[in-house]
């Protein structure tokens, strides 16, 4: 029996879907994502009023965008708004989808989409912008530590409506050089990085940017350091039994010879045996 908790809509308000960009003439798109349980039913608003498919002229025509298409006598070129199907990413999660068509200088600016079900609502207010550079990354954290490496992760930030990439910079605290090192993150859309190439029992300081084709962002503004591992030191056991192994690396070869010969000749004695075995039962 699958029992499933039921809750009013929480709307995800991550940076990178909270906004929205576009060119002028562009089309423009804004994600309303929720989680509920049981369905959500999303509402998008401008200005106090109810948005549906709607077209330049005619105004409010139908709500389902393949029925417009397929039906309708009004052109494609004429519809101002579209509201894609709502989607179910996962078991409770939700997804509403407003296009804006063909973007104008009125159409920037503020919209809102509620989420609503059975239980209670959430709504958000979402910008539609026009393209720029993105905005810093979020919630630099470290997340492992080595003698010579340091693992870090981050939240990106919206990306200005253009694709983002990151680079970290870092360099030592106690440093008497100020300038900082510099590292691309590869993938370049990848949310993590794994520096290495540091000095042990060393204290870093990092900080991550991102960048798109308009330009960059701020560094993260938190100051987030991280001392990479002294290495433990090798006991004089260790080094004997590791002495004894690398002066013993050269027999291995050998060793491998014989164990292939014995073996070969053990193979071929029994195929003999075999052989002389079924010759003396066909004498018989």
């Amino acid at each position: 029996m699958l029992f499933q908790i039921r809750n009013k809509p929480i709307i995800d308000r991550s940076p990178i879907i909270s906004k929205s960009a576009t060119d002028n003439g562009s089309n423009g798109r804004l994600y309303c994502r929720a989680q509920a349980a049981p369905n959500v039913t999303f509402t998008w608003t401008r200005e106090g009023q109810i948005l549906q498919t709607l077209t330049k002229a005619v105004g409010a025509v139908s709500a389902d965008a393949d029925k417009l298409k397929k039906g309708s006598d009004v052109s494609e070129k004429d519809i101002k708004y579209v509201i894609e199907s709502t989607q179910q990413l996962d078991l409770v999660t939700f997804q509403s989808v407003l296009v804006i068509m063909d973007v104008q200088s009125q159409d920037y600016g503020a919209y809102q989409c509620l989420a609503r079900n059975d239980l209670g609502f959430d709504a958000i207010t979402i910008q539609l912008n026009r393209t720029s550079k993105p905005d810093p990354p979020l919630a630099l954290r470290v997340i492992n530590i080595t003698e010579s490496a340091v693992q870090l992760r981050w939240i990106p930030g919206f990306d200005g409506g253009l694709g983002q990439e990151f680079r970290l910079r870092y360099r030592p605290t106690l440093s008497t050089d100020p300038s900082y090192s510099y590292r691309d993150v590869f993938p370049s859309n990848s949310t993590q990085i794994l520096m290495t190439g540091l000095n042990e029992d060393t204290e870093y300081i990092f900080g991550v940017q991102a960048l798109n084709s308009l330009g960059y962002s701020d560094f993260t503004s938190d100051v987030v350091k991280a001392k990479t591992l002294k290495e433990t030191p090798v006991t004089e056991t260790e080094k004997i039994i590791s002495k004894i192994m690398n002066e013993r690396a050269g027999d291995l070869p050998k060793l491998i010879l014989i164990v292939s010969l014995v073996g070969s000749s053990l193979l071929l004695f029994n195929i003999v045996l075999v052989v002389c075995f079924v010759r003396k039962r066909r004498r018989k």
